[in-house]
C-alpha cells in the first residue's frame, strides 16, 4: 500500500466520466465514487440538542498568553497562499511512504472519539472567531453523549419501547440485501437481508434515510457508521448480561469500559505509554480548578484545532473492507455506502445499509483472529483521497490550515513547543521531506502553522510511529485532565465489585469489546451473526 498513490479505478469506472452499472436494478457495487462531501464543512444548520444529562462546554486557548502572536506571514493574502500550497504539498504522491504501526481501526476509533468531546458548528466562511463566545456543543468529558444523546427521557427515539431487560436497550436498523453487484452470489449476504447491522434511519421505507443518532457525523462514513452501530450493540449486550441493572448503571458500565480502552490502548498507541504515564502522574499544562486559568472542563483549541488533527495524516488510500471488498479497495468509498452518500450511491440511492459491506473489524482491529491492516504512519503526508468535494475540491489538509490560522489564529509551533520546554525542530528539519519546499519557500521554518510542525515533529522526533513530543503531550493531558476532572469517570467513580468486564490480559482493550458483544449473539438485537465478522 503507497499512502498517496491513486489507486486504479473500480472495475466499470469510466475515467473522467460516469460509470457504467451492471445491473438494471440496485446494486452495492463501487462503479461511481462518491468524494467526502460533509467532512472538515460547516455544520451550522444542525441544531444541536441540549441534554438533561450532559451539558455543552466551551473551547479556550491551552496557552492564552500565546494567542496574541497567532501565526501569520504578516500579510492575509499570503496565509491563504501558505494554506493552499502547503496544504496541496501535503497531499502530493509519496514514493516511498513509512510503513504504519497502528491499526487500521483506530483511525476511525479516534474519529468517534473526536466526535465524542468536540462539536463546532462554526464554518471557515465565519473566518476568526471569538474564542470566548466558541460554543463546544458536545460536552466536555469522555461520556459518549454522541452515543447516548440527552438519554431515553428526553430522546426515546434513540430506545427501544419494550425490552427484556431493566435497562432501556438502544434501537438499530435492518440492513438490505441488493438483488446484484458483488457479493450477491454469497449465501451470507443474501441470509443477513433485514439483520439488525444499521443505525436506525428515520421511515427508510418512505425514501428518507436520515439516521437517528446522538451525533449525526458518525454516519459521515461506513467505518465510523459500523463502529457507532457496534458501540450500540455493546450497550445492549451489557443490558443483556446484567438486566437487573438500570439505564444509569449500564451507561456507567459502559462508558467506563470505553474509557478503558482510551487509557490502555488507543493513547499509548496515539502519544506513547510515556506520555500517558506522564499525563497520569502530573498534569502540568491542562490545569482545572481554584488558583488556575480555568474553573471548568473545556476543550482547548491546540488539541481540537491542531494536536488532535493528526488521524488524517493515518488515513489509507486503499482498504481491505470484507471478503466482498477486499484489499484494495478504494477508501473513498466508505462515504459512498453511508447515510450521507446513500443518495449518490452506484446504481440508484440506497435508504439501508447494504449486507455485502458489512466490516470485517478483524481486519481494522487486534486480537480478533488476525492480523489487521495497519493505518498510515503520523507524519506530515495525507492521502490524496481526502479532497473535499472531488477531484476539482480542496485538500482537506488546505482547510485544517486554514481553520487554524485564519479561525482559530493557533500561534506557531515552536511558540507551543517552547512554552512547554519541548525541544524545537530545527529550520533544515522542517524544510526537508513532505511540504519542506514550500515551508523553506515562504521562509517559514522558525514560525510554522501549529498542525503541520506537530505532524512533522511526530516523524522526525517518534520516527511516525505516534506523536512527537509537543503533541503527545498536548492530547494526553487533555484525555488524562478530562477524566480526572470528571467525578463520574473510570478514574472519579471507579466500577463496583463485580462489574469490571472479562479482559483478554486484565486491561481492557477493543478486543474485549468485541469479544463480550459477541457472546450476546442471537440474543435481543444482536444478530446471530455477530458482529465482529458478519460475512464470515
Amino acid at each position: 500500500m503507497t499512502k498517496n498513490a491513486p489507486p486504479p479505478p473500480p472495475q466499470g469506472h469510466k475515467p473522467g466520466g460516469k460509470s457504467t452499472p451492471k445491473s438494471n436494478g440496485k446494486s452495492a457495487d463501487p462503479t461511481e465514487l462518491s468524494p467526502p462531501r460533509s467532512h472538515g464543512y460547516s455544520t451550522a444548520n444542525a441544531d444541536p440538542v441540549r441534554s438533561n444529562m450532559v451539558k455543552p462546554g466551551r473551547f479556550g486557548f491551552l496557552f492564552p498568553e500565546l494567542s496574541t502572536s497567532p501565526w501569520t506571514t504578516g500579510n492575509p493574502t499570503t496565509d491563504a497562499q501558505v494554506a493552499e500550497e502547503l496544504g496541496a504539498a501535503m497531499h502530493a504522491p509519496v514514493t516511498t511512504p513509512t510503513p504504519g504501526v497502528i491499526p487500521a481501526g483506530f483511525t476511525y476509533f479516534g474519529q468517534f472519539v473526536d466526535h465524542d468531546i468536540t462539536f463546532d458548528p462554526t464554518s471557515l466562511g465565519e473566518n476568526a472567531v471569538d474564542v470566548a463566545d466558541l460554543v463546544n456543543f458536545r460536552s466536555p468529558a469522555l461520556d459518549l453523549d454522541s452515543l447516548y444523546g440527552s438519554g431515553p427521557r428526553d430522546q426515546p427515539f434513540l430506545y427501544r419501547r419494550q425490552t427484556e431487560t431493566s435497562a432501556n436497550q438502544f434501537i438499530l436498523g435492518p440492513v438490505k440485501a441488493l438483488g446484484a453487484g458483488p457479493g450477491a452470489d454469497i449465501p451470507q449476504v443474501q441470509a443477513l437481508d433485514g439483520a439488525a447491522y444499521d443505525l436506525p434511519r428515520t421511515c427508510f421505507s418512505q425514501g428518507d434515510a436520515t439516521a437517528i443518532l446522538g451525533d449525526k457525523r458518525n454516519d459521515e462514513n461506513l467505518i465510523v457508521a459500523q463502529l457507532h452501530r457496534t458501540m450500540l450493540h455493546f450497550h445492549n449486550a451489557v443490558c443483556l448480561a446484567f438486566p437487573e441493572k438500570s439505564f444509569l448503571d449500564v451507561r456507567r458500565l459502559v462508558i467506563h469500559h470505553y474509557q478503558r480502552i482510551l487509557l490502555n490502548q488507543f493513547l499509548p498507541l496515539i502519544v506513547g505509554q510515556q506520555a500517558v504515564d506522564d499525563a497520569m502522574t502530573e498534569l502540568k499544562f491542562y490545569r482545572i480548578g481554584p488558583g488556575e486559568l480555568a474553573t471548568e472542563p473545556f476543550i482547548p483549541l491546540e488539541f481540537s484545532g491542531a494536536a488532535y488533527r493528526f488521524g488524517h495524516s493515518m488515513v489509507r488510500s486503499k482498504y481491505e473492507f470484507n471478503r466482498v471488498f477486499p484489499a484494495g479497495t478504494d477508501f473513498r468509498l466508505a462515504f459512498t455506502f453511508t447515510g450521507d452518500g446513500f443518495a449518490n450511491a452506484p446504481g440508484g440511492p440506497l435508504l439501508q445499509y447494504p449486507t455485502n459491506w458489512l466490516l470485517d473489524f478483524s481486519g481494522f482491529f487486534p486480537d480478533l483472529g488476525r492480523t489487521p491492516q495497519m493505518a498510515s504512519a503520523i507524519d506530515a503526508s495525507i492521502s490524496d483521497q481526502l479532497i473535499i468535494g472531488g477531484p476539482t475540491g480542496r485538500p482537506l489538509a488546505a482547510l485544517n490550515l486554514l481553520r487554524g490560522s485564519m479561525h482559530y489564529k493557533l500561534p506557531t509551533g515552536q511558540a507551543v513547543a517552547g512554552r512547554m520546554g519541548m525541544p524545537l525542530l530545527t529550520k533544515a528539519e522542517l524544510e526537508s521531506g513532505t511540504g519542506g519546499a514550500v515551508i523553506k519557500k515562504f521562509n517559514i521554518g522558525e514560525h510554522t502553522p501549529l498542525w503541520f510542525y506537530l505532524l512533522k515533529e511526530a516523524e522526525v522526533k517518534a520516527g511516525s510511529k505516534h506523536l512527537g513530543p509537543t503533541g503527545a503531550a498536548i492530547v494526553a493531558e487533555v484525555f488524562v485532565g478530562l477524566l480526572k476532572d470528571d467525578p463520574e469517570s473510570l478514574l472519579g467513580n471507579p466500577p463496583k465489585p463485580g462489574e469490571e468486564l472479562p479482559s483478554a490480559d486484565g486491561r481492557f482493550k477493543i478486543s474485549d469489546l468485541f469479544n463480550f458483544t459477541e457472546k450476546q449473539k442471537g440474543k435481543g438485537n444482536i444478530p446471530a451473526a455477530g458482529v465482529i465478522n458478519p460475512l464470515a
